[in-house]
């Protein structure tokens, strides 16, 4: 027995015949400790809702040398109970199983199967120690769902799920009824609903669909009452359904397209209705979003969507808070370039905001009630100049975007030059009171820029050696005097066309103020000369008559070329035949033609300039004439004497 002595401890000898007996020798045993043991008959069980049970039995492993007491615990009494909870083996009863009852507990819940782990274990206080260090054991009890309801579903239109609680710009939805249990006795009047009626209601078993209109705009709902259908099963009524709600805004939505196509009906969307729309906010009584709703951009005018719809309402109001602000200077409302930059999309600077709240808190009478955008986007823009001005980085397309034009000739247009940006920044500095108006940034400029002279056809111009230089001119035009082309001086005095080379043309004009252009040159590139003449005398000689004499001129060769023609040659095949003066360009055939000897005369011309350039090869005829050289043979008839009778 373990728990009386668990060691043992003792000597051993031996002795022989002799009497001689051994050294003791001390051996030791052990009783190890045997605890109890209980077995379960399962450890899965399966019951339903109030409906029906199961069992599993407990039963000791060893006898016990006292009571030993088993508690059983349900960890959902929710779902399932246990009985009963104690069970008492002695040592009598150790060998016999013992039943545990698990029960399902009926509840109004749709919720499925569910589980609950029931335990097992042994009352320590309560049993045999040797049992009291057994580990606790479970059962797993599923319990079965014997309720049964509707779940309400619903699409838009277009097939877009609907879920409850939705804001949605439609006239209507379709619903679906979908029952965990078929059902026959579900009908349409089974359905409460508020602000809207239910069509075209069909459908069997656990499935059904509905037409859902709503009456009007605002909330509308539809719920299912407890017992209004059975289930075919089970023949048990149904638990209440949970509420679907669903707002249309299908009106409201209307009365903004409306808007946005114009507003032909003349009923503008009010604040409530346009507040009323999913995600939009902020729409106020007393303000007209018309005609910003009509000029304003939509992906789809048809269906502008809500980010669209906001930002028409952020860009009305803070046109009318601006306006407002100009209106009562002192408020204490500032507004930020963020502000501007996103309700408005202008391109505004960050570091101006202190400058553009001053501006509409100084100047009431730029700004309309409420503000329009033109007169915010002049503001911005007047701002951004004189404080680039104060900067000393202003630039021209500050200016052109506050609306100066002083300088149209220019390419880009209104582009002025670094000294008259200077100049212009320190006249807005130096202005009092500060300019606010594009007339007075205007005026400033119209002071300082000078005339601007643009060039007739190309800055840069290639003619060669010995050809004449042609001017192309050019014209000037000033923000105040106009067109003063007239008083342009050229100076083209360097170019030498006689000598290769790049020469400079100028060209300067001052305005009736005094103010100087920027002075304008062209460049002129003097080339060799590359050009080769042309023949221009043609392909035929002149005909000669043979026997008609030596050294007679049968051709003239003529050229034209851009400087002039310096010498002329001949070749070919007949060249030997000929002559030429190379300076004038005759040509002579040297013998006294004879047509019997040679009758056409073929040969080529060139002509050549100072710089070498020889022109192409023509290639040149002529012919001789034959002339009849044999005189007549008289021939008698008869004698060549006769004697006559007197």
């Amino acid at each position: 027995d373990y728990e009386t002595k668990s060691i043992y401890s003792f000597t051993v000898t031996a002795s022989d015949a002799a009497g001689n007996t051994s050294a003791a020798t001390t051996v030791t045993f052990a009783i190890t400790d045997v605890d109890g043991g209980y077995t379960l008959s399962k450890t899965t069980v399966s019951v339903t809702e109030g409906l029906s049970t199961d069992t599993f039995t407990v039963v000791l492993a060893t006898e016990p040398a006292s009571n030993v007491v088993i508690d059983v615990v349900s960890g959902d009494t929710s779902e399932a109970i246990v009985a009963p909870a104690t069970l008492t083996f002695t040592t009598t009863n150790w060998a016999s199983a013992q039943t545990i009852t698990v029960t399902g507990v009926n509840d109004d819940f749709i919720d499925g199967s569910q589980t609950a782990t029931i335990t097992v274990s042994v009352n320590a206080a309560s049993s045999d120690n040797d049992f009291d260090s057994l580990a606790d054991q479970q059962v797993t009890a599923t319990v079965a769902d014997n309720n049964h309801s509707m779940i309400i579903a619903a699409d838009d239109p277009t097939g877009q799920p609907v879920t409850s609680g939705m804001i949605t710009t439609d006239a209507y939805i379709v619903v679906t009824f979908l029952s965990n249990e078929t059902t026959s006795d579900f009908i349409q009047s089974d359905v409460i609903r508020t602000n809207g009626t239910l069509s075209a209601f069909v459908g069997s078993g656990s499935t059904y669909t509905a037409t859902f209109n709503a009456d009007s705009d605002g909330l509308t709902t539809l719920q299912i009452p407890a017992s209004s259908f059975t289930s075919s099963s089970t023949g048990f009524g149904n638990s209440a359904s949970d509420q679907f709600s669903w707002t249309s805004t299908y009106h409201a939505y209307s009365e903004v397209i409306e808007d946005i196509a114009g507003n032909s009906n003349n009923q503008a969307a009010t604040a409530d209705q346009i507040n009323s729309l999913n995600d939009i906010s902020g729409a106020r009584d007393g303000v007209d979003y018309t005609a910003r709703f009509n000029e304003a951009s939509y992906a789809n005018s048809s269906s502008p969507t809500a980010a669209e719809i906001q930002a028409v309402i952020s860009y009305v109001n803070l046109l009318v808070d601006i306006g407002y602000e100009a209106d009562n200077s002192g408020t204490g409302v500032d507004f930020t370039a963020s502000q501007l930059e996103t309700n408005l999309g202008l391109d505004v600077t960050a570091d101006n905001a202190t400058e553009y709240n001053s501006y509409i808190d100084d100047n009431a009478d730029q700004f309309s009630a409420p503000a329009t955008f033109a007169e915010v986007q002049s503001m911005v823009h007047i701002v951004n100049v004189v404080v680039a001005a104060s900067n000393d980085n202003l630039t021209s397309s500050q200016l052109v975007l506050a609306g100066v034009y002083v300088n149209p000739s220019t390419d880009p247009a209104n582009t002025l030059s670094t000294a008259e940006l200077a100049q212009v920044s320190s006249d807005i500095n130096a202005a009092n009171p500060v300019p606010v108006t594009t007339a007075d940034l205007q005026g400033i400029a119209e002071q300082v820029v000078t005339p601007v002279i643009s060039l007739n056809g190309s800055d840069i111009v290639f003619i060669e050696h010995g050809i004449s230089y042609s001017e192309l001119g050019a014209s000037a035009t000033d923000n105040i005097d106009g067109d003063i082309t007239g008083s342009i001086v050229i100076d083209a005095s360097a170019v030498d066309v006689n000598t290769v080379g790049t020469y400079t043309v100028t060209y300067n004009v001052t305005d009736a103020a005094g103010n100087a252009a920027t002075p304008v040159t062209r460049t002129v590139n003097i080339t060799a000369d590359v050009t080769i003449p042309i023949i221009t005398s043609g392909t035929a000689g002149t005909n000669l008559a043979e026997n008609s004499g030596a050294g007679q001129t049968v051709y003239t060769i003529t050229a034209s070329d851009t400087v002039g023609v310096d010498s002329y040659a001949i070749g070919g095949t007949d060249a030997n035949f000929l002559n030429v003066n190379s300076s004038t360009g005759v040509v002579s055939l040297t013998a006294n033609p004879d047509y019997e000897t040679k009758s056409i005369y073929s040969f080529t011309v060139t002509a050549s300039d100072a710089a070498g350039n020889t022109s192409a090869e023509t290639t040149v005829t002529f012919a001789v004439t034959d002339v009849d050289e044999i005189a007549p043979v008289i021939t008698l008839t008869g004698d060549s004497s006769i004697t006559l009778e007197v």
